[in-house]
């Protein structure tokens, strides 16, 4: 008889949501209640059915949904970024004035475990690769949960070296990209690469570290450290070599041979101080004239001018050998390209034509699979 006031008690729940409570209060008081209730015990009947109903109250009287309405859709591939953004809605019945929808959040993959929601936006940064994400979300009302969360699956695409190498600034005359590594031992290789829009586009190719016009010049894969930067300029090659390449601390020795240099590239130069012990014995006309040398200046014209100078070989050899060593570009670096400071920070690529619209738009850089690694917003 153990189960007869568990079998007793759930007729008469299902009466209640049948025939309503005052019914049921009526029928409680009537002869037929009495007798059924006749051989049960009165109290563990009322246990019995105080649990059911407390029971049904707590999880049957709220109807909670939930539904997604913005961000990735079930199996759609994303190509445009890493950042991932969901909006979502939940409805409850019947709703209560005064009481609020919060919601449960959890993106597989990013979070360990649900988080608490109460804004109906969920915003999540990916790792760069592919990769497979599911999202899910759960109204919450009173203390009901919807216990069929709203969910969606999807795969993101992108570079692995995604917003490692940025679009810092676009004019018509150029683009500049920077190399944002967090290791100054990293480097990373964007021979390959493209930037794009909806102008054109331009492709990467090799480059030169140590430039040298006028001999050959051997390229290899472009390798960016951190904080280097390129510069993409829409003017011709000034050098007619149409490679690109690092500057340097000589760079400035390039603008004595083309009428053409560019104000944008480097105008230092390597001054080397004279050793005044080789040249103590000469006369104190040419101690002086050699001196001036150390101005990164040939001094043709002021040897000239004084006679014993000009007429002073071993003077005059000292101020052509100097100037051959030193004050031109090649001799600059056969003797400094071994310093640490050699090479600045600062690749050029003269590409020779302007892929930036007088319009918003968007650059976009390409890995050499095609997956994106940068966007940036501009407007001319």
């Amino acid at each position: 008889m153990a189960s007869e006031p568990l079998t007793f008690a759930i007729l008469l729940l299902g009466a209640i949501f049948i025939m309503g409570q005052s019914a049921v209060a009526d029928l409680a008081n009537s002869p037929t209640f009495q007798k059924l209730q006749q051989g049960f015990e009165v109290p563990e009947v009322e246990k019995t059915l105080a649990a059911l109903t407390s029971s049904q109250t707590k999880n049957s009287v709220y109807w909670v949904e939930t539904a997604i309405t913005s961000g990735p859709k079930e199996g759609e591939i994303l190509t445009d970024g890493s950042q991932i953004v969901f909006e979502f809605k939940g409805t409850a019945s019947p709703m209560e004035t005064g009481q609020k929808i919060t919601y449960q959040v959890k993106l597989d993959g990013v979070d360990a475990k649900w988080k608490t929601n109460s804004s109906g936006k969920a915003t999540y940064e990916v790792k760069a690769g592919t990769n497979r994400y599911t999202f899910w979300v759960r109204a919450k009302y009173r203390n009901i949960y919807d216990s069929s969360p709203a969910k969606a699956t999807f795969t993101v695409r992108v570079s692995n070296n995604y917003n490692k190498v940025k679009v810092t600034s676009v004019s018509h005359s150029s683009i500049t990209v920077k190399a944002q590594l967090s290791s100054d031992s990293e480097r990373i290789n964007i021979t390959g690469w493209k930037l794009k829009t909806r102008k054109g586009e331009i492709a990467i190719g090799k480059g030169v570290e140590i430039f040298a016009p006028g001999s050959s010049l051997l390229e290899k894969d472009l390798l960016l450290k951190k904080g280097d930067l390129m510069n993409i300029m829409s003017a011709s090659d000034p050098f007619g070599t149409r490679k690109i390449f690092k500057t340097n601390k000589c760079f400035g020795y390039l603008k004595d041979s083309y009428s053409n240099f560019p104000s944008t590239l480097s105008m230092t130069k390597i001054c080397p101080k004279v050793d005044k012990t080789k040249i103590w014995s000469y006369s104190k006309d040419c101690q002086n004239s050699i001196k001036k040398l150390e101005s990164c200046k040939p001094l043709e014209t002021d040897v000239y001018k004084n006679l014993s100078v000009y007429f002073e070989s071993g003077c005059q050899s000292y101020i052509d050998n100097y100037t051959a060593q030193y004050l031109n570009y090649n001799g600059c670096v056969r003797n400094y390209f071994r310093d640490k400071d050699f090479l600045k920070n600062y690749w050029y690529y003269y590409a020779g034509y302007d892929i930036a619209c007088s319009c918003e738009d968007y650059v976009y850089i390409y890995d050499s699979n095609g997956l994106l690694v940068n966007r940036f917003l501009y407007k001319l």
